[in-house]
């Protein structure tokens, strides 16, 4: 493909600061090869004193590969990891043992649960956000004693922080964020180490400079002055990893703090139908915190997105796959085509429709299971004691899930009976009451089909305001843990027995536990997931208001992070865009995305 103007001009800086604008296909991976071959072979840079830093491994593979194929000598490629690693290894001897792993990290973080909240310490989302937290919390350099978590209470994120710093400490270790802050150390305590590495990187290129962090951006600028031959490339537009400390304002930072800085703007936009493009841009464009760009697709014609709406998330996931078999008849490669969620768990329903169908799938994140979730646990132990289990192990879990302060003690064997645990309490006239009343739930449970036991579990044994209560102060509330509970709650109503259910459920899961990955399936993908990769035809579910928008978002004023995600959904489709919504079994689920009447040139239903 021959450069176009816009890209040429790119390519051929030489020196001094420059930011490339790239919009979604525009072509910014074939930038960068392109302009370190010119710097190598036009300008005759060595490519030894060229850095490109990326954010994956795979990134840095591509580039690398394609570089090589053309170049045919080797140029330093590497992530952000991989750089400051190898800077700490070469400046101070870093042992590579001394790098935590991810796994010990989740394991130190389970055993601090289990010590100061254990019933946390089984929650599958807990750990990962608490981690994210820490890093983030380092990478923004705050103080620890001020600072207000919101992965978990306050008081309780002190306690995880401190034990694994203190941890780290025992075991003489430094996670990523560690390493970063060292390398940053270092560099301002010894000005002819930091001279070295100028001198032996005189220029440095970044790609996805959007997904930067403050502590990365000060390194980075650290490393490329005083020539400050900086060549950055990314899109404010797709930013969407907030989550992880990322700031799209250093975009425009960087333009401040390098006056005259040369910008390029990539608008010839290769990957999008021009329908989709159109349609992505009409909501980008509200966003106001962003570069404006005025893209042009040069893809050839196709249809509008398509925009569908569903009673259920069972009804929905029957139509995508439904649609799918429609387009792989036709013609179409699986591999060709992808379904993007907004969070892993929502995956599923679309798992167990391809599976039905015995159409090839590949899953790109590998998320616990739904029924492995602690409030979905729940409701099926009720669900199973309600149907007539008297097995202890079965009662414990959830005898104070709302609270009872009903003890252990009451139920000394494998099995309970609710008189003797009455006994028990005889001449406590609440806690008489109470063993009464959870008498009677069960008796109500024993008559009802699933939905309406579910039902009955969450809004009158008060579950539902239970997890409320639960997760106040946390990240993101109980919000999630009530989505997945309108999921199973919806799959329920296909049953009219929890035998039938729960043998469905095992049967689905034996199947997901034997199926290999098949590379030319479909991808099943979170939006995270999928950003730099591109599908003939992409289908989006769930779009409905609380759920993208996602709820715990518009309460943090993170609606442009959001309408970003959106963008970067939709952006994946070449030629054909499948999106859709349900109504939901919440109330607040039952609204399509503000984004698709954004993005839609008619009026949407409401």
């Amino acid at each position: 493909m021959t450069l176009n103007t816009e890209q040429q001009a790119a390519v051929l800086h030489k020196e001094g600061p420059a930011m490339v604008l790239a919009g979604p296909g525009s072509g910014k991976t074939r930038v960068i090869t392109e302009r370190i071959l010119t710097l190598t072979q036009s300008y005759h840079i060595p490519s030894s004193k060229i850095l490109t830093v990326t954010f994956t491994r795979a990134a840095a593979r591509e580039m690398q590969h394609r570089y090589e194929a053309e170049a045919g000598d080797a140029a330093v490629f590497g992530t952000f990891h991989s750089i400051f690693y190898q800077i700490l290894r070469s400046s101070v001897q870093l042992d590579p043992q001394a790098v935590v792993t991810a796994a010990q990290q989740s394991d130190w973080l389970r055993e601090l649960l289990f010590q100061y909240a254990p019933d946390w310490a089984d929650d599958a989302e807990l750990l990962p956000s608490v981690l994210r937290e820490i890093g983030r919390m380092k990478s923004f350099r705050l103080d620890t004693a001020a600072y207000e978590a919101k992965s978990c209470e306050p008081q309780l994120f002190r306690l995880l922080y401190e034990g694994y710093a203190e941890r780290l400490k025992k075991e003489r270790k430094i996670d990523f964020e560690d390493m970063q802050l060292r390398t940053l150390a270092l560099f301002r305590s010894r000005p002819k180490v930091l001279a070295a590495w100028q001198k032996r990187w005189s220029w440095v290129m970044v790609d996805e400079f959007q997904d930067i962090n403050p502590l990365q951006y000060e390194l980075i600028g650290l490393l490329a002055a005083p020539e400050n031959n900086l060549f950055i490339v990314g899109d404010d537009d797709q930013a969407i990893y907030g989550f992880r400390g990322a700031d799209p304002a250093l975009m425009q930072r960087f333009v401040k703090d390098h006056p005259g800085a040369a910008v390029f703007r990539l608008r010839g936009a290769y990957r999008c139908s021009p329908q989709i493009l159109a349609a992505a841009s009409r909501v980008i464009a509200r966003n106001t915190s962003r570069f404006r760009k005025d893209l042009t697709a040069l893809a050839p014609s196709g249809p509008e997105p398509e925009i569908a709406a569903y009673e259920s998330t069972a009804a929905q996931a029957r139509a995508v796959t439904a649609r799918i078999l429609r387009l792989t008849e036709s013609g179409m490669p699986p591999e060709n085509i992808a379904i993007l969620c907004r969070t892993a768990y929502r995956e599923q329903p679309f798992l167990h429709a391809l599976l039905q169908e015995n159409i090839p799938f590949r899953v790109r994140d590998r998320a616990p299971d739904i029924y492995e979730h602690r409030s979905v646990r729940d409701v099926m132990t009720y669900l199973r004691l309600g149907a007539g289990s008297r097995r202890r192990a079965d009662l414990l879990p959830v005898m104070n899930r709302p609270k009872r302060f009903w003890s252990r003690e009451s139920i000394p064997g494998e099995t309970f009976d609710l008189a003797e645990a009455a006994a028990f309490y005889r001449g406590h006239p609440r806690m008489e009451k109470m063993i009464a009343a959870f008498a009677r739930d069960l008796e109500v449970l024993s008559r009802l089909r699933p939905f309406a036991a579910v039902e009955y579990v969450r809004r009158q044994m008060g579950y539902d305001e239970f997890l409320k209560n639960e997760a106040a102060g946390r990240m993101g509330g109980a919000g999630e843990a009530l989505d997945r509970l309108d999921l199973i709650q919806e799959e329920s109503a296909e049953f009219a027995t929890l035998r039938e259910w729960e043998e469905s459920i095992r049967a689905r899961q034996a199947r997901l536990r034997e199926r290999k990955e098949d590379p030319r399936g479909v991808t099943v993908s979170t939006i995270h997931g999928a950003k730099g990769l591109e599908y003939d035809a992409v289908f989006l579910p769930d779009l409905s208001e609380g759920i993208l928008p996602h709820s715990r978002a518009l309460s943090e004023d993170r609606e442009e992070e959001e309408r970003r995600m959106f963008y970067v959904a939709l952006t994946r489709a070449r030629r054909l865009a499948f999106l859709s919504w349900t109504s939901g079994s919440r109330g607040e689920k039952g609204q399509p995305s503000r984004f698709l009447r954004e993005m839609s040139r008619n009026a949407m239903p409401r």
